[in-house]
């Protein structure tokens, strides 16, 4: 996972810089459009992953029966899925390019390229997404890990490509990025087919599989549809009002929110599987312990990687960055402030997928999305802050990640305020604390390398050391004594 988010972020300094602001712009711009439809992909990979899963969990007699008919209905509904938002992207989707994006007349001609490929691009991820579901609901993460190192390398390897390219360079990393697609497609697939039984060829509706998959993906759809029309729309909404340039300085922040947000949905890709056999198999107190220990774990890792970036966001990003947007900084430090809450929201939403029920959240938190989405507009229309968007998405995640679903939970899942108000007391206290040791060096020891190489030690040390005394409970602490002795031991004997 670090070595992917190194990589990431390195290639994307490297894009940036051999494509230029504008056309990074309307890299982004084109690819939102697609995106804006490729909400589908998310919905039915979630339901995907979970009925997979929890047909593991249930260990059967006919488990591989079971698996078989779900495997291939999957299949069946992501089939469909792409042939659909081919159908949209090719026609509303065109008509939001050409008649609402603003893109400099000489640039449309690539941008209709970008477009074109990038509908490929998203046709290949869905089709992905069942042989994706599989490994996932295996626990196969070691393939899983290789697979997104594979990815890293090789759009690392665009990279060197779109700086010797003799087309025009946008529609080269385009067309990079497709064939990087195919090839992970066809990896899974190989894979799956090797290694799993239930991955079989073919196409079909099973009433057994279809209805409920379909039932849950509606709810699921609704959850991401908001999370489109708050984000991808954004990207359109901010070229419509700003022009590329700006639309620039979101994406880069926005790459930097997906690759932190990828570690830690990573981590729980890791663990997700477990708290869905474990209710499956009737381990309910398990299941739900184990959701508690990793949402605890997630927001820690998360305040690792966040604290020291908040403090140096200026340092980072001349960095990393030969091109510095604006705004960028400022887009910059509110959306790491929102991918440390946003913990919450995506830890706590595994047990509406453990329970099947989705209908409450599925129905409150996009009727928040959409609101907040019109006021953004509203404020853009009178002329407000292009920031208005950054500061809705944190505000969503506070509001939605601690309130809203522990509530939800509470009212309809049977869990117990008591259990969420003890992981938020000992996160903020770890976060407080956190605060205290590198904010003397902030204002004290000027702007030198060596007083951020100190205040990122300090961030780092002081987040490890306060959440092992202050962020578990003492059955994990001494569980965590025991692994490092363990650990420590094994080092000292070879």
């Amino acid at each position: 996972m670090a070595l992917v988010i190194l990589v990431g972020l390195y290639s994307s300094r490297v894009v940036l810089n051999a494509l230029g602001v504008e056309d990074y712009g309307i890299y982004n711009v084109a690819g939102s459009v697609v995106a804006m439809f490729a909400f589908l992909n998310g919905a039915l990979g979630g339901s995907s992953s979970r009925f997979i899963t929890i047909e593991l969990g249930k260990g059967s007699e006919n488990a591989l029966s079971g698996l078989m008919r779900c495997f291939v209905t999957t299949k069946t509904i992501h089939g469909i899925t792409a042939l659909v938002i081919v159908i949209i992207a090719e026609s509303i989707g065109l008509w939001l390019l050409y008649n609402k994006c603003e893109i400099p007349t000489e640039r449309m001609n690539a941008a209709l390229w970008v477009y074109q490929i990038s509908v490929a691009t998203a046709v290949l991820s869905i089709t992905l997404v069942p042989f994706q579901a599989l490994i996932i609901a295996h626990e196969h993460m070691a393939v899983y890990a290789y697979i997104g190192i594979i990815d890293a390398v090789l759009k690392l390897f665009i990279c060197y490509l779109i700086q010797v390219s003799l087309i025009d360079k946008l529609i080269f990393y385009a067309l990079m990025i497709f064939v990087v697609q195919f090839l992970l497609y066809l990896f899974n697939r190989m894979y799956c087919k090797l290694h799993f039984k239930e991955c079989v060829a073919g196409y079909t509706f099973n009433k057994e599989y279809f209805k409920p998959i379909l039932g849950f993906t509606g709810w699921n759809l609704l959850g991401s549809f908001s999370y489109m029309a708050i984000t991808h729309a954004a990207t359109v909404m901010i070229s419509i009002f700003f022009g590329p340039t700006l639309v620039t300085a979101r994406a880069i922040s926005g790459q930097v929110k997906n690759h932190v947000i990828n570690f830690i949905i990573n981590f729980r890709t890791a663990v997700n599987p477990q708290i869905l056999k474990r209710y499956a198999s009737g381990e309910v107190e398990s299941s739900k312990s184990l959701l508690f220990l990793s949402t605890n774990v997630s927001f820690y890792l998360m305040l690792v990687i966040t604290l020291p970036l908040l403090f140096e966001t200026e340092l980072v990003l001349k960095l990393w960055l030969k091109i510095v947007p604006p705004y960028t900084v400022e887009f910059l430090r509110i959306t790491l402030l929102e991918v440390l809450f946003i913990v919450y929201d995506v830890s706590f939403y595994m047990i509406f997928q453990a329970t099947g029920r989705l209908k409450e959240n599925a129905l409150i938190c996009p009727a928040m999305d959409i609101v907040a989405f019109a006021i953004v507009f509203v404020i853009y229309q009178i002329g407000g802050s292009v920031l208005s968007i950054a500061w809705a998405l944190l505000m969503l995640t506070i509001v939605q990640g601690m309130i809203v679903k522990p509530w939800l939970a509470v009212c309809f899942h049977g869990y117990k305020w008591k259990e969420f108000i003890s992981i938020f007391v000992r996160n903020g206290v770890v976060l407080f604390c956190s605060l205290i040791f590198p904010l003397p060096i902030v204002y004290f020891c000027g702007d030198t390398l060596f007083s951020s190489f100190l205040i990122v030690l300090t961030s780092v040390v002081s987040v490890l050391v306060l959440a092992y005394l202050f962020g578990f409970d003492k059955a994990t602490q001494k569980s965590f004594n025991v692994i490092v002795t363990t650990f420590v031991n094994k080092i000292v004997r070879k």
